[in-house]
């Protein structure tokens, strides 16, 4: 084995679990009506949020490869359909959602201090968001009204910051709704996410790059399939 090929193996090796985690994430997509997913969700788009924070700082010094790879996993055209979705619940559209600081409208959410500490949260929750939250501990792990209506407001802010790279989805200020972008540096298909045992088995042994750009229609009607 050549010093190229041990070089190229750990990224290869990376792309499995991505296409692990971002199959996961588009089986949930797929439950826009069910409030009892949003938690992950959350975490999801939190995680992707920090993508957005490191390729913008640090785009020099990080491996494209894997960019690529992360890019191409992620099912954009589900997640435009599920912000789609928030989109026309009035109680989740204020002016917080379009604002750049981090929605401070409510105590933490329970799956805050499930990320509480993670690398991908370093620069989400503002300095003092626990400090500053008197809640009980048998408290913290309770869903509330207020609690869902603050957690699909945080999701849809999270989709904006997303969007605001207008790397991977952008927000069409003309027709009020999210939107792939068309670009050719990474691939939406996500007709190509697995949708059984066998067909994810095959999914992750395929390691082809000649999967091609759908447009934000296709990929909204493949992600409801």
């Amino acid at each position: 084995m050549t010093l190229i090929q041990n070089q190229e193996r750990p990224l290869y090796s990376f792309s499995y679990p991505s296409r692990l985690a971002f199959a996961i994430l588009a089986i949930f997509l797929k439950k826009a009506q069910d409030n009892n997913v949003y938690p992950l969700l959350h975490v999801y788009l939190t995680f992707i949020w920090s993508l957005v924070i490191v390729q913008q700082a640090w785009s020099p010094v990080v491996n494209e490869t894997v960019w690529k790879i992360i890019e191409k996993d992620i099912p954009w055209g589900a997640v435009c359909s599920f912000l789609n979705t928030l989109l026309a619940e009035p109680e989740a559209m204020t002016a917080r959602v379009w604002a750049e600081d981090f929605p401070k409208q409510h105590k933490p959410l329970p799956e805050d201090f499930v990320m509480r500490g993670q690398l991908y949260t370093w620069r989400y929750f503002p300095p003092t968001w626990f400090t500053d939250a008197i809640i009980d501990d048998d408290e913290r792990m309770l869903d509330s009204p207020l609690t869902v209506r603050a957690r699909k407001e945080r999701l849809l802010w999270l989709g904006n910051r997303i969007a605001s790279a207008v790397r991977w989805i952008y927000y069409d200020v003309e027709t009020k709704i999210f939107r792939v972008c068309l670009n050719e540096s990474f691939n939406t298909d996500v007709k190509s996410q697995p949708q059984s045992d066998v067909e994810f088995a095959q999914h992750t042994e395929s390691m082809s790059d000649d999967a091609s750009c759908l447009t934000p229609e296709t990929a909204s009607n493949a992600s409801s399939v």
